[in-house]
C-alpha cells in the first residue's frame, strides 16, 4: 500500500453559524498541511441571493466583484509561526445590509490535494459560515410618559424594534435626565438608579426587555427623582443583535414638566358681602403655580 501526504485540514475561526453582522473586514482561521508552495490556503464567499461568487478583487466599482462560478477560492495569506499555522484574508467593502452570505475555507497540499477534492468542505473542522448583514441599528421609543405635564411617573416604558431583516434587539437602556437643573454640580444631570441620586456623570438604565419589544423600568419609591416645577426627559436606546453590535444613537426621547402643584380659582364677581339686584356676569381667575 502507499501513504500519501498528509491532507491539507483548515478552519476558519473568526465567524459563528448563523449570526448577523454590521461590519467584517477580514476572514481568519487555522490551517495545516497546505505549505510550502505551491500549496496554497483559499476563501471562498458566495452571495445567496444569486449565488455568485466573490472573484478576489478589492477595488471599485462593487459589481465587478462577483462572478458566476463553482467556487472562486481566494488565495489568502499563511502565517507559519504558530501552531497550527493561521491564516488571514482582508476584505473589501463587499458586503450589502440584509443580504447573506456563505463563507468557506479551501486547503490544498503541496502535492494538489484539496480540502474541496477531499469533500471535507462542511464538515467539522472546516464548517461552513452562513452570515447575514446589517449595518442598521434598531430603534427604540417612548410610550410612557406621554403628557407634558405629569404629576404621578412610578414607570418609564417603552418598545424598541428593527425592520424584519434585521438582526433584532437585544436590549434597552435609557438616561433620565434632569433637563430644567440649574444646580452648580452640572448640567442635565442624570439619574444613576444604583445610586438612587442625581449625578453629573452620563447613565444609562437598564430596562426589562423580558417581553419584547416592550421595554420598562419601574422606579423605586419613595424616591426623589422628581421634583415640582422641573422639567425631565427620558431618552432610551436600543441594542441590536449584530456582531458587532450596533447602538442606537441621537433618539431624543421624551420630555415633561413635572407638576403636582393644586391649581387655584378665585371669584372676583360678585364680591363677598355686597348685595345685587342682577347678576349678569361671574367671573374670577385661574392660577397655577409654577407655570
Amino acid at each position: 500500500f502507499t501513504i500519501g501526504p498528509p491532507a491539507p485540514v483548515s478552519s476558519i475561526t473568526n465567524l459563528q453559524v448563523n449570526k448577523y453582522y454590521s461590519s467584517l473586514t477580514n476572514i481568519t482561521g487555522t490551517t495545516s498541511n497546505t505549505t510550502p508552495s505551491p500549496g496554497w490556503q483559499g476563501v471562498g464567499i458566495k452571495r445567496l441571493s444569486d449565488d455568485k461568487w466573490w472573484n478576489g478583487i478589492s477595488s471599485s466599482p462593487v459589481a465587478t466583484y462577483w462572478q458566476v462560478a463553482t467556487s472562486s477560492w481566494i488565495v489568502s495569506v499563511i502565517d507559519t509561526g504558530p501552531n497550527p499555522d493561521t491564516f488571514s484574508k482582508d476584505m473589501p467593502s463587499l458586503f450589502v445590509s440584509y443580504s447573506s452570505y456563505t463563507i468557506q475555507s479551501n486547503g490544498k497540499n503541496p502535492q494538489g490535494v484539496s480540502e474541496e477534492g477531499l469533500s471535507k468542505i462542511g464538515t467539522s473542522p472546516n464548517i461552513s459560515y452562513t452570515i447575514w448583514y446589517d449595518t442598521f441599528a434598531p430603534t427604540s421609543q417612548v410610550c410612557q410618559p406621554d403628557a407634558s405635564y405629569e404629576r404621578w411617573v412610578a414607570i418609564s416604558s417603552g418598545s424598541a424594534t428593527d425592520t424584519s431583516q434585521g438582526a433584532g434587539v437585544n436590549n434597552v437602556d435609557s438616561r433620565m435626565i434632569w433637563t430644567s437643573s440649574t444646580t452648580a454640580e452640572s448640567v442635565n444631570p442624570n439619574w444613576n438608579s444604583t445610586l438612587q441620586k442625581w449625578t453629573t456623570n452620563t447613565f444609562w438604565i437598564p430596562q426589562d426587555f423580558s417581553s419584547p419589544p416592550n421595554w420598562q423600568f419601574a422606579l423605586t419609591y419613595p424616591t426623589n427623582v422628581w421634583t415640582n416645577g422641573q422639567e425631565y426627559r427620558v431618552a432610551p436606546r436600543a441594542t441590536g443583535k449584530e456582531i458587532p453590535a450596533l447602538v442606537e444613537s441621537g433618539n431624543a426621547g421624551w420630555t415633561f414638566k413635572y407638576d403636582i402643584s393644586t391649581p387655584t380659582a378665585k371669584i372676583e364677581l360678585p364680591i363677598e358681602g355686597l348685595a345685587y339686584t342682577s347678576l349678569p356676569t361671574i367671573s374670577g381667575t385661574l392660577s397655577d403655580t409654577p407655570w
